[in-house]
């Protein structure tokens, strides 16, 4: 099973595309391991984000942050 990964690719490189007109993030990743819950943290972080939150849920990975 293949997985088309560009959208999570330019999410990571520019998270600043997510976020709404009050400066929140709220982002569900399919398919993600719970693993993976700490590096998108480290990433969010990195840039500036804050009040970063990784939950599991059945299927992916639910990303909140605010900037």
């Amino acid at each position: 099973m293949q997985r088309d990964l560009a959208p999570l690719a330019r999410f990571l490189s520019c998270p600043e595309s997510g976020i709404d007109h009050n400066g929140e993030l709220s982002l569900f990743i399919p398919h993600c391991p719970a693993l993976a819950g700490p590096l998108l943290l480290f990433r969010l972080k990195r840039t500036g984000f804050s009040l970063c939150r990784a939950l599991i849920r059945e299927g992916g990975i639910l990303l909140s942050a605010r900037r």
